[in-house]
């Protein structure tokens, strides 16, 4: 994505970006304004994807003083990276509740909204997912 922004070709970063996180397709698929805003929006996000590396307090440590309820949500149809971020946040709170929604990809709140919110809804009403 830096690469291609760099480059000045912000379309070919949106496109390798919603791929990656969405499949092959998923770019060429969305609508065209859609498709628009989101190739528009990778020169800001290629200025923060930096960001992202850096410590900014949620350091393991912090993380794991952490005494809230805390909901993990994951689908299984998703990437290694996002797979990855899940596992070490289930080392840290090895008490916290983890939905799995099946068929689903990382981009669940937007694709699968709707079982994705039930989830939430059933975490902050205390019931346990069924």
């Amino acid at each position: 994505m830096i690469e291609f922004v760099d480059a000045g070709e912000s379309e070919e970063a949106a496109r390798g970006f919603i791929e990656y996180w969405l499949g092959p397709g998923a770019y060429d698929a969305m609508e065209p304004r859609i498709r628009e805003l989101v190739t528009r929006g990778m020169v800001k996000a290629r200025a923060e994807f930096p960001l992202a590396f850096e410590e900014r307090g949620a350091s393991v440590q912090a993380l794991s003083a952490l005494s809230m309820p805390i909901q993990l949500i994951g689908g299984t149809g998703t990437t290694r990276a996002a797979r990855a971020v899940m596992d070490v946040l289930r080392g840290i709170w090895p008490e916290a509740q983890l939905a799995e929604i099946t068929a689903t990809g990382h981009m669940a709140p937007i694709t699968h909204r709707e079982r994705v919110n039930g989830v939430i809804e059933h975490f902050l009403a205390g019931q346990p997912i069924q």
